[in-house]
C-alpha cells in the first residue's frame, strides 16, 4: 500500500475508495486516480473520506517514481550541480536592493521541478485537519487542483515541509515551537512569530535559501552543460521574456524593458504549464511569488562575499519571496530580482504567495 488510510465512511464513495487501493497494489496508478477522482465526486465524499486527497498525491508520487533511476530523489525534484556565481544585480538594471553584485557559493541540492500545487496543499490540510486556504479575491480553482497554491503564508510552508518530510520517512528540517516568540522577528505585525530553527544536515524537504533560488533560476548552458548562476536576465534562463512562456503581465501598457507584448492571464496557470528552464524547472519567472527560508534585507551585506551556503540575515521584519507573480511585470520576473512579505498573512499578502521545495544532496 501507498498509505494507510482510516476505516472507510459508509458512504457512496467507500467500494470506489477499496477499489482504488486494489488498483495500486497492482501498480495500475492511472486506473487508481481515475477512480480516487470518481470517489471524490459523491456527495460530501472530502469531508467524510478526507483520505482520498492524501492518497491521490501519493498515487501521482508513484507515478513519478516508475521511472527514476536516481533512487535518492523523487522524481519531481531537480538535481542542481552547485557553483560559485556573481549573486545579485550583475547587469546595472535591477532595482537598488538588488546591489551589490557579491560572489558566493552552493553546493549540490535538490529542487523541485514544480510550484507545490493546490491539491497537494489540500492533501496536507486535510492530513492536518486545517482550513483549507481562501479568501474572497480568490477567484474560482485559484489555489486548487494543479493551480499553485496561494494564500500560504511563510509558516504553512515550513509545515508543509514537515508534514511531506515525514510522509517520505525522511528527516524534517525544521524544529517548530509556537509557543515560543522568536527574538530575531522584528515584525510587529506579526501575530505568530512562532521560533523555527533549521537542522541543516537533515535530509528532508525545506525552502531553497534565496541564493539556491537565484543560482536555479539564473541557469545556462555553460560548455554544452546546463549549469546554475548564469548571467542571464530573466528567471526562466531567457533574455528576453516572452509571456507565452511566463505569467506576467504582458499589456503594451505595462511592457517592461527586454518583453514581449501579449496576452495578460489575470490569473495563475498550472504549475505544470508553459516552459521550462534549461534544468528542467517551471514557472520560476511570474505565476506565484515563492517564499525562501532567508530573512530580508535590503541591501546585500559586504559580510556576503565570498559566502559558502549563505542563508540570510540571522533576524528582520520579512521573509524573501523571488520569481514575481501572474500579476506582476517583466521586471519582476528577473532572476536577480528581490521581494519579500511578512511571514504571517495579516494583510492577505499572501494571495499571490506559494513556494517550492527544497532538498540536500
Amino acid at each position: 500500500m501507498l498509505v494507510s488510510v482510516a476505516t472507510a465512511q459508509d458512504c457512496g464513495c467507500c467500494p470506489r475508495f477499496a477499489e482504488a487501493q486494489l488498483l495500486i497494489g497492482k501498480h495500475l496508478y492511472e486506473d487508481a486516480i481515475a477512480k480516487l477522482e470518481e470517489a471524490r465526486r459523491f456527495s460530501d465524499a472530502g469531508e467524510k473520506c478526507p483520505d482520498i486527497s492524501l492518497l491521490v498525491v501519493k498515487t501521482h508520487q508513484a507515478i513519478q517514481q516508475r521511472d527514476v533511476k536516481d533512487p535518492s530523489a523523487a522524481a519531481f525534484l531537480v538535481k542542481i550541480s552547485g557553483g560559485t556565481f556573481l549573486m545579485g544585480d550583475y547587469s546595472g538594471e535591477g532595482w537598488p536592493n538588488a546591489k551589490p553584485a557579491h560572489q558566493v557559493t552552493v553546493d549540490d541540492y535538490y529542487l523541485s521541478r514544480y510550484e507545490v500545487s493546490g491539491e497537494e496543499f489540500d492533501a496536507f490540510c486535510d492530513a492536518t485537519h486545517r482550513k483549507k486556504p481562501s479568501h474572497p479575491l480568490v477567484k474560482g480553482d485559484w489555489g486548487r487542483g494543479k493551480k499553485p497554491a496561494f494564500l500560504v503564508d511563510w509558516y504553512d510552508a515550513i509545515e508543509y515541509c514537515n508534514w511531506f518530510s515525514g510522509l517520505q520517512g525522511l528527516q524534517p528540517v525544521y524544529t517548530i515551537d509556537s509557543t515560543i516568540a522568536d527574538p530575531n522577528n522584528k515584525n510587529s505585525s506579526d501575530k505568530k512569530r512562532w521560533t523555527v530553527l533549521p537542522d541543516w544536515s537533515a535530509n528532508g524537504y525545506r525552502l531553497p535559501t534565496e541564493a539556491e533560488w537565484e543560482f536555479a533560476a539564473r541557469a545556462t548552458l555553460v560548455s554544452g552543460k546546463a549549469q546554475g548562476g548564469g548571467n542571464v536576465r530573466f528567471a526562466n534562463g531567457r533574455d528576453l521574456l516572452d509571456p507565452s512562456e511566463v505569467n506576467f503581465d504582458a499589456r503594451p501598457d505595462y511592457l517592461a524593458p527586454h518583453s514581449v507584448a501579449g496576452k495578460y492571464r489575470a490569473e495563475p496557470v498550472n504549475v505544470d504549464e508553459l516552459s521550462t528552464n534549461i534544468l528542467g524547472l517551471k514557472n520560476m519567472g511570474g505565476n506565484a511569488e515563492e517564499w525562501c527560508w532567508d530573512w530580508y534585507d535590503y541591501h546585500y551585506s559586504k559580510d556576503d562575499e565570498g559566502a559558502h551556503n549563505p542563508r540570510g540575515s540571522t533576524s528582520g521584519a520579512y521573509r524573501v519571496q523571488r520569481g514575481g507573480n501572474w500579476g506582476n511585470t517583466a521586471s519582476s520576473s528577473r532572476g536577480f530580482n528581490r521581494s519579500y512579505a511578512c511571514p504571517y498573512d495579516y494583510n492577505h499578502d499572501s494571495i499571490y504567495s506559494g513556494f517550492r521545495l527544497a532538498r540536500r544532496m
